[in-house]
């Protein structure tokens, strides 16, 4: 099925809005459609808050992970909108530098997503959201194709910026993670909820850090664009891992959401998104002879680039 075309699938069909309770004005996508999400919970958002869900959404889909997105082929609403060219820097032989609209088959389409420490809920810990030095980085874009442009144009390196807000990219985390534990429990089948309100405007970094961390170690790559996987602990504690982009090696994030009464659900409740038939399956490390400027920085500093 062409992403294009691509369908729903409820999950669940809720009747208010999981956000804030008031009557629901249409459903509510758990992974992003423009990350091919298909899983939906029906009548389960407002129009409130679907606005304020949609605004963080649209922040990582159209900012970081729009060449990548581009070069998969993922699902956008507007077809006709969607650029065919993306932005670069080439260097020239005299190291001039040219900024240039290049094809988007050209572009390297890199990402670089931050490496979490485990939420301080778990840990004991009373610090913020920590990151590791480390990032996980990929391009989606063969490399050898950069060259082949590279080499066609006469320049002799290409740079690209790419900026990851970890603001929204959290936010995201955490409405996955909370979309998927609401049909596993329903809205009235937590004793309590820990994560804060995902739809709210005030929710900010620092009041997910708690309940919202990561895995260091890496996990190799999985048959599945992206994965879910809900685990109730003996005490009734609902961890949800989210992998986007798990088909790739992307690291695995984890939320806390609540507490459930111990024994219920599935302690192994796992989903994924299928990958397209005629996406590419793979992801390239960097090249060695790259230089790596990739940065996980608020978008209110300087970015930093992806030399080619």
């Amino acid at each position: 099925m062409s992403p294009m075309g691509i369908r729903h699938q409820a999950i669940a069909t809720i009747g208010r809005c999981i956000y804030c309770g008031r009557p629901p004005t249409g459903r509510e996508h758990a992974i992003p459609r423009g990350l091919n999400g298909v899983d939906t919970l029906e009548a389960a958002s407002c129009g409130k808050c679907a606005g304020i869900t949609s605004r963080y959404e649209m922040e990582i889909l159209r900012g970081a992970l729009l060449p990548l997105r581009i070069v998969l082929d993922l699902y956008t609403s507007d077809p006709k909108e969607r650029p065919s060219k993306l932005p670069v820097v080439l260097v020239m032989p005299d190291r001039r530098r040219v900024g240039q609209m290049i094809p988007a088959g050209f572009h390297p389409a890199p990402l670089a997503l931050p490496l979490l420490y485990g939420p301080t809920y778990l840990t004991g810990e009373s610090r913020p959201m920590q990151m590791s030095d480390k990032q996980w980085t990929r391009q989606f874009t063969d490399p050898a194709l950069v060259d082949q442009y590279l080499e066609r144009v006469g320049a002799v390196e290409l740079i690209v910026e790419t900026l990851v807000d970890p603001t929204p990219l959290v936010r995201v985390i955490a409405k996955i993670a909370y979309c998927y534990a609401v049909p596993q429990f329903g809205l009235d089948g937590f004793t309590e909820v820990f994560l804060p309100n995902v739809a709210a405007p005030t929710t900010t970094l620092e009041a997910l850090s708690p309940y919202v961390g990561g895995l260091l170690e890496p996990a190799p790559p999985e048959d599945n664009l992206h994965t879910t996987t809900i685990e109730v602990l003996d005490d009734g504690l609902v961890l949800v891992a989210v992998r986007l982009l798990a088909r790739f090696g992307a690291p695995t994030y984890v939320a806390i959401v609540g507490r459930t009464r111990p024994g219920d659900g599935n302690r192994n409740y796992v989903h994924g998104v299928r990958i397209e038939p005629n996406h590419p399956i793979l992801g390239w490390p960097i090249p060695e002879n790259a230089q790596h400027l990739f940065d996980i920085v608020s978008r209110k500093k300087k970015g930093a680039g992806h030399r080619h």
